[in-house]
């Protein structure tokens, strides 16, 4: 009895345990290199139908295009920043080719024209006149018609003459051509004595990433959509099969209730309650229908397609869920998350901002050499 109680004010301690040497890394930072797309963790559920139409949304969803666009503008920002702390060599070319064209022969002045024609026409006149006065004497007369033929004869000769000398083409042509050409050649080089350069290199730098983070958290945001959607319709087809099915079994119960009334075995009372019954699992369809068309319509959406598309969806069941991912420390899941990586880059985006807007006034140092040459 004595050893019992001695037993029993014994204090109680508990084993002592040997420390564990866990390793710390020195330094911890969410923002470390550029990580890839993170991991397809959709997959996990081991459907085809499932991976298939998260590819479709990453692919078609107008969502990620816009994010894709801006992203592909974050770069070219980023990558017009760092060649400006280059060298730039800007090089032109022109040439240009002058013709000019010259008659060496001229056609006679229009008034020169007008002044033949005339001394013509007197010359007509003038070998008329003599006939006309010798009216009376037939030998006079033959005379004077002979002379006004001669003459009109010689003025059809001269003014053909004139027809051909106007219309004959100019003697010759004459044809300068000039060319000329000139290259050009600048180089120049910007000094960053300020860091105004580097800073908004910097700063691009941090858009970009920014950017790209936000691209992959569209992605994983549209993928958990596509996913949830998923499930959910699969969870409507299977409520609304089995809401079918206590319908058909329903409407058999109430034909067999039916039968037992008609032969004696059954009260007006079962027949009531079972018709009840058929009535409430089929007014509880069409809810289900319209749940169900309202989840495809949504799917169909997510995938960038119209909302009453055809997607083809088989009625499979439900998958069953792979293992949970290890979580880690709370750091890393912090780390993985590319919101957070976003929202993180996006403050040390605008620190370097508003450092870049403040060398902004700084004046800029460097050389220009120019060198054009002329043909």
């Amino acid at each position: 009895m004595t050893s019992f109680l001695l037993a029993s004010c014994a204090t109680f301690a508990p084993p002592e345990r040997g420390t564990q040497d866990l390793p710390l890394p020195e330094s911890f930072t969410l923002y470390g290199p550029a990580v890839s797309f993170p991991e397809r963790w959709w997959e996990g559920f081991g459907s085809e139908e499932l991976c298939g139409l998260v590819q479709q949304a990453l692919d078609g969803n107008f969502t990620l295009q816009q994010a894709v666009a801006r992203l592909r503008q974050a770069a070219a920002v980023a990558k017009r920043a760092g060649a400006v702390r280059r060298p730039e060599l800007d090089f032109n070319a022109e040439a240009s080719v002058t013709r000019t064209h010259r008659d060496a022969g001229e056609s006679p002045p229009l008034m020169d024209t007008a002044a033949q024609k005339l001394n013509a026409l007197n010359t007509l006149l003038g070998g008329a006149g003599p006939g006309a006065n010798a009216g009376g004497n037939a030998a006079a007369s033959t005379s004077a018609l002979g002379a006004a033929a001669s003459a009109v004869q010689s003025v059809q000769t001269r003014v053909q003459g004139l027809d051909a000398l106007l219309s004959a083409p100019p003697a010759s042509e004459t044809t300068f051509t000039a060319e000329s050409y000139l290259l050009g050649l600048t180089t120049s080089y910007e000094l960053d004595l300020w860091g105004r350069l580097s800073a908004a290199h910097r700063s691009a730098r941090l858009d970009l990433e920014a950017t790209r983070e936000d691209l992959y958290t569209a992605m994983q945001t549209i993928a958990g959509q596509v996913v949830l959607t998923w499930l959910d319709t699969l969870v409507e087809k299977q409520g609304l099969g089995v809401v079918r099915d206590q319908l058909a079994t329903n409407k058999t119960n109430l034909e067999l209730i039916e039968l037992r009334y008609r032969k004696g075995m059954a009260t007006a009372l079962d027949v009531f309650q079972q018709r009840q019954a058929v009535a409430q699992a089929a007014a509880a369809i069409p809810p289900l229908e319209a749940r169900l068309e309202t989840l495809t319509h949504e799917l169909a959406v997510l995938l960038g397609k119209p909302p009453r598309a055809d997607l083809g969806l088989a009625d499979g069941a439900f998958p069953e869920a792979g293992p949970l991912p290890a979580q880690g420390i709370p750091a890393d899941l912090l780390a993985r998350r590319p919101d957070v990586r976003a929202a993180g880059l996006d403050q040390y985006f605008k620190r370097e901002q508003d450092g870049t807007t403040e060398l902004i006034g700084d004046p800029p140092s460097g050389w220009r050499l120019v060198n054009q040459g002329k043909d």
